[in-house]
Formats: structure tokens, C-alpha cells, sequence
């Protein structure tokens, strides 16, 4: 900050300073904010009114509590500057560490400590750079060419692991490649079984193609499970593909016409509606592998418990 503007502290900050804010100062005590301009601050002490400006040698800092500010000498903002500066540098050195070697539970043991010397926002760009340098190092290049890094906004989706993300981008933006991108961070850095992830697609093609990234990427490790949501439905169902479909093969995947009457009946029926309760999740095999393998005992009375009589 210039010598010559001391007293704008505030423009260090993104709080704003009101009439009627609480101001201290070491040797008036406790006073309220009566007005001001630039360069000058007019605040009313029990022993009267005061007025400051950037020639006094004060600078005004923010107070942890909500509008309460204080008007300290440059000796004493330069030394708590100094004391600042170490512990946010600790505050950043330990961040580091949690991002290198738990990465899951970083954002819990962070806002669980509540640093005051480091911003969410701060944590957030920590982060993101994190990510960014970890597919620097770690994706293999696409031959002679270093494969495309994610940028800002794809990399906090990649780093966003303990609520859901939602990615919204035109086509070609590169949603998939950040999907693909974020199951191998999973897997390699946050030791994620394959197993235990499941990546679905609209249709045969994109399935393939995310499976195709990902062992590209993923240099000879194990894949998560990709398919389409299709192809899910017949894993939970067995036998579903052979009752459903005309041909198991593939060559033919209308819907049985056998199949398709019992659905319409079903429909038709005046409890329907009304008796129809939700899909019994909680019966569901728990293991994905289990159900990919078809290893399931599951029948469909048990994940949907509707018949018709």
C-alpha cells in the first residue's frame, strides 16, 4: 500500500463500509462511522468526533466481526502483515499435502478447520491448479503431440468430488474427454476400484468412444464399467435380454410383441397408477460387478413390485 494511502485498507477488501459501522481505534476506543469520502473517514467517539485521512499514519482493516472495522498504525498493519503472509503460506503447504495424499476428504478436513488466512475461493483455485498439474504429469501424450489440458471450469468439475456435478457446454466443448478425464483422477489418484465406478451413455457409440479414451488413458489399469443405459437395465434384470428383445444378438432390438402386450395390459389397469409404488432400490444388488456378470439373483417381482392379477 503507498505511504501516502494509508487509510485505504478497504481497498483490500470486498466488504463494504456503511454509516453506522463500528470502528476502533487504540487510543479513541470504539466509535461509530458517521461518513466519508475518499481519502477521509469522519467517526464519532465517546469523546467526540473524529476525523481521519490518509495523512495520519492509520490504516483501516477489516474486523472479523461483521461491520466492525479497525484503524491501526502502519508499524503494527506491517508486522501483522508479515505474521499473515507465514501462516497463509502454512495454510497453502498444508492444502498441498491434502490434495497429494487425500484428496476425497480435503474438502471436509478444510472446512472443518475454518483457516482464516485462506479464502474457500483461494482453496477452489488451489484445487483446480492441483488437477491441472496432475494430468500435466500423469496423462500420457497423444504420440508427438502433449494431449489437451483442461481448463478452469473442466478442471473444477474433475476436482468436485462430494456433491453431484452437472456439466452444461455446447457440442464439441469437451464434456466427454472431461468425464473420461475425472474417472481416471478417480482411479489413479484417489485409488477409486474401477469397479466402483459406472459411466453411462445414451448409446452404443458413445459408450465406445468413452471407453475408448479411457484406455488410452489409463495405459493397460483396469476400466470402470461403461455401457449404455440399456444396456444396464438388461444387467439388472436377468434373462431381460432374451425377453425383451427379438434377437439377443443385437440384429433385431424391438421390443418383443409378447412383451409389449403385457406392458400395455399392465397400463391399462385401473390400479396402475395408484398402486404403483416406486422402484425398491434398497433391493438391489449392491455390487455393480455382480450385476454386470449377471451373478444376480434379483427377479423383476423383487426390483419392481407391481402384478397384475
Amino acid at each position: 500500500m503507498p505511504a501516502d494511502r494509508l487509510l485505504f485498507g478497504l481497498e483490500l477488501t470486498d466488504r463494504q463500509m456503511a454509516v453506522g459501522d463500528v470502528v476502533t481505534h487504540p487510543e479513541y476506543g470504539e466509535g461509530t462511522l458517521r461518513g466519508g469520502w475518499e481519502g477521509h473517514l469522519q467517526v464519532d467517539f465517546p469523546s467526540g468526533a473524529v476525523s481521519f485521512s490518509d495523512h495520519d499514519d492509520v490504516c483501516l482493516i477489516e474486523s472479523p466481526r461483521p461491520h466492525h472495522w479497525q484503524l491501526v498504525s502502519r508499524a503494527e498493519v506491517d508486522a501483522n502483515l508479515a505474521e499473515f503472509q507465514k501462516r497463509r503460506r502454512d495454510a497453502l503447504t498444508h492444502v498441498r499435502t491434502l490434495f497429494a495424499t487425500n484428496f476425497l476428504g480435503a474438502d471436509r478436513l478444510f472446512n472443518q478447520a475454518s483457516p482464516e488466512h485462506l479464502t474457500f475461493k483461494e482453496y477452489e483455485e488451489e484445487k483446480i491448479r492441483f488437477v491441472q498439474r496432475w494430468m500435466e504429469e500423469n496423462l500420457p501424450s497423444q504420440g508427438t503431440k502433449p494431449r489437451p489440458l483442461p481448463d478452469e471450469e473442466q478442471a473444477l468439475a474433475i476436482a468436485t468430488v462430494g456433491c453431484h456435478v452437472q456439466l452444461s457446454a455446447r457440442a464439441g466443448s469437451g464434456k466427454t474427454e472431461t468425464v473420461a478425464n475425472r474417472a481416471v483422477f478417480l482411479q489413479r489418484h484417489c485409488d477409486i476400484a474401477p469397479a466402483e465406478m459406472l459411466l453411462l451413455a445414451f448409446n452404443r457409440d458413445a459408450a465406445r468412444e468413452m471407453a475408448e479414451r479411457l484406455k488410452s488413458k489409463l495405459c493397460g489399469a483396469s476400466l470402470p464399467h461403461v455401457m449404455t443405459f440399456h444396456a444396464l437395465a438388461y444387467a439388472l434384470v436377468p434373462g431381460a435380454k432374451t425377453l425383451l428383445v427379438n434377437a439377443a444378438d443385437g440384429s433385431d432390438q424391438s421390443l418383443n410383441e409378447e412383451f409389449q402386450q403385457v406392458l400395455l395390459d399392465a397400463m391399462q389397469h385401473p390400479q396402475f397408477e395408484t398402486a404403483r409404488p416406486a422402484p425398491d432400490v434398497g433391493t438391489l444388488p449392491s455390487g455393480l460387478d455382480s450385476i454386470i456378470r449377471g451373478d444376480s439373483t434379483s427377479t423383476v417381482t423383487r426390483c419392481w413390485p407391481f402384478a397384475v392379477a
